[in-house]
């Protein structure tokens, strides 16, 4: 059955084939998400954590559940959806500008295909630099650039990619933490060590060849400088991020030497993550939203939480924060669901949804909006309090806080006894608890 659903998916691919030719949405926006991936030894648990901020304002977002895994999918996006595919391999992006000016694709190149096919083809984290090799190197890539976040439950990748066919893959250290704002965070490379490394045979010959590097003046080669849209290095909206993460680690940043991964002082929980993934700057004046890794057009938060020790259905959770994590509980969807609580699927099949991506996106038809053809979503909720809040921030959100944190704690606190629970239930009787309990926290 999970092989004719990949199949199916192959073939709708098709329907992507038209939006392929047109302009990417939110490509050069400053804040274009963030990710933090920690190894399987940088955490308390021994999972791998894969934290992701995905900062696209007020898009509505539809939870795809199906039998090839969770589909944060926001309609009509190019580079926004988030995945979990049935063999735990989770995949997200952050936008990275490179210098990059030509247009070198084949078939009009591709971005939003990318991370489908990754999602529907990846049997682990290293077989997603697989796909993407084998996709950069047939089409493309259509944007400026872009770091896509890869993770499994045995080991988690960066992957930046630039503008037509260039692009390198480094493996984020067991016993490390690595994070992304808004730029490159690979540097020095070596791509004869296939353990750690992966990436475009001629990505050295080509910078050389571009005036981005010279092998006489400017030392060892380094992806980071040679690649990365200068402005982007130290820009407003990257380094200030980029520092709150790293401080909260135990590490000094240092715009001059940005490390690809940090040791933590401590390891890391979930807990721990969102914590990351809610850090503001300091307050603002005017008592709004303050710029953080929490940003002022974030939307969806989540972890991805994903132990080897485990079967994969319990083991991979995706702990989602529909909204600022600041101010929305992460609630854990498992792998091994089945359907999605009432209201959070947009569509009736993962296949209508895939079908409908592009066609019946955040956009008006038919002289009616998104939220008009699905007034039901429970997304709605999430967008008019994120509002809410958003009108005078600095005064609500202690109450909101105050309301979400208790029920947080007690998520984190449940999730061993529960996960013993299901542990002894036969596969379909955990599949239909996993349902329930979902759904039930997303209503509490």
């Amino acid at each position: 059955m999970k092989r004719n659903f990949i199949c199916a998916g192959i073939l709708l691919l098709t329907a992507f084939t038209a939006f392929s030719q047109t302009p990417c949405d939110n490509i050069d926006a400053d804040y274009n998400c963030f990710s933090i991936i920690a190894g399987n030894k940088a955490t308390k648990d021994g999972s791998v954590l894969f934290g992701h901020n995905e900062d696209d304002g007020d898009f509505m977002i539809s939870m795809n559940v199906g039998e090839n895994g969770i589909w944060a999918e926001m309609p009509g996006m190019s580079v926004s959806d988030g995945f979990i595919n049935r063999y735990g391999v989770c995949i997200a992006s952050d936008g990275c500008q490179s210098k990059e000016d030509r247009d070198d694709f084949n078939e009009g190149g591709i971005v939003y295909e990318l991370r489908f096919r990754v999602w529907q083809e990846a049997t682990s984290a290293r077989d997603a630099i697989r796909i993407i090799a084998r996709e950069m190197e047939k089409y493309g890539y259509r944007a400026s650039g872009r770091t896509y976040a890869v993770a499994d439950p045995h080991e988690g990748w960066m992957v930046n990619v630039v503008k037509g066919h260039h692009w390198v893959a480094q493996r984020v250290p067991d016993n490390m933490v690595a994070s992304v704002p808004n730029y490159y965070t690979i540097g020095e490379i070596d791509l004869s060590d296939t353990e750690n490394f992966a990436g475009s045979p001629d990505i050295i010959n080509y910078a050389i060849e571009r005036g981005w590097y010279n092998p006489q003046t400017d030392g060892a080669f380094n992806f980071r400088k040679a690649y990365a849209k200068p402005s982007v290095l130290v820009s407003d909206h990257n380094v200030p991020r980029h520092t709150l993460v790293m401080e909260k680690l135990g590490t000094k940043y240092d715009i001059n030497n940005v490390p690809f991964a940090v040791k933590p002082r401590k390891k890391l929980s979930v807990a721990d993550m969102r914590m990351l993934l809610s850090l503001h700057r300091e307050a603002r004046a005017d008592g709004s939203h303050p710029s953080g890794v929490c940003a002022f057009d974030t939307n969806l938060s989540t972890i991805f939480q994903l132990r080897a020790n485990m079967p994969l259905a319990v083991g991979c959770v995706m702990w989602n924060a529909q909204g600022k994590p600041c101010a929305e509980v992460h609630v854990p969807w498992y792998l091994g669901m089945t359907e999605a609580p009432q209201g959070y699927q947009r569509m009736a099949t993962v296949e209508e949804a895939v079908q409908n991506h592009f066609s019946d996106g955040n956009q008006e038809i038919g002289g009616k909006t998104l939220r008009e053809r699905y007034p039901d979503a429970k997304y709605w909720i999430y967008a008019d309090r994120w509002q809410d809040l958003l009108s005078d921030y600095s005064n609500r959100i202690g109450g909101r806080q105050a309301v979400i944190e208790p029920l947080q704690k007690a998520l984190f606190r449940n999730q061993k006894k529960f996960e013993k629970q299901l542990l002894k239930m036969t596969p379909e009787e955990a599949a239909r608890a996993m349902n329930e309990y979902t759904a039930r926290c997303v209503t509490d």
